[in-house]
């Protein structure tokens, strides 16, 4: 065989010769006639995505969950005996981050980016003086000690 066949790849639906380049080596086909994928597809296992604003797949969210807090469930399933589904809730509950006003627990917020719950007018003012404060030029910090100390 000679050096340019070596270089180039047969494409079975058109029929033609291409240089590796314009191959597609997962479809076995030329990129022209490689279908081109329109819809998202997970960026860990590849499958395609039914909603588009995520990323990943719904399992693959579970096993990065289940990643990230390994440690948690493991200290609860192995030396406290609960269940993987228990240790899972527990954990879940654990993670919560608790509104700076009322006190309770945020549902759906992420730990470290959620402060108030806005569930009230209150916590939902608090919110907003925080926000004003932040837009004026203070630090997380300082707006949050000058949201608290004025709001009681």
């Amino acid at each position: 065989m000679s050096e340019t066949q070596l270089a180039e790849e047969f494409c079975p639906s058109c029929g033609n010769w291409y240089p590796l380049r314009e191959f597609d080596a997962e479809t076995g086909w030329c990129v022209g006639c490689s279908p081109v994928s329109a819809s998202p597809q997970c960026y860990r296992c590849g499958t395609v995505l039914k909603d588009t604003s995520r990323t990943t797949c719904h399992t693959c969210r579970q096993e990065l969950w289940l990643e990230r807090h390994s440690d948690e469930l493991e200290f609860l399933i192995v030396a406290k005996g609960y269940s993987l589904t228990a240790a899972r809730i527990m954990v879940t509950q654990m993670m919560r981050p608790i509104c700076q006003c009322c006190g309770k627990p945020i549902k759906g917020g992420t730990r470290g980016e959620s402060l108030f719950c806005k569930s009230n007018k209150v916590c939902h003012s608090m919110y907003g003086r925080y926000r004003r404060l932040l837009a004026k030029g203070l630090t997380p910090v300082l707006a949050l000690e000058q949201v608290k100390t004025k709001g009681r």
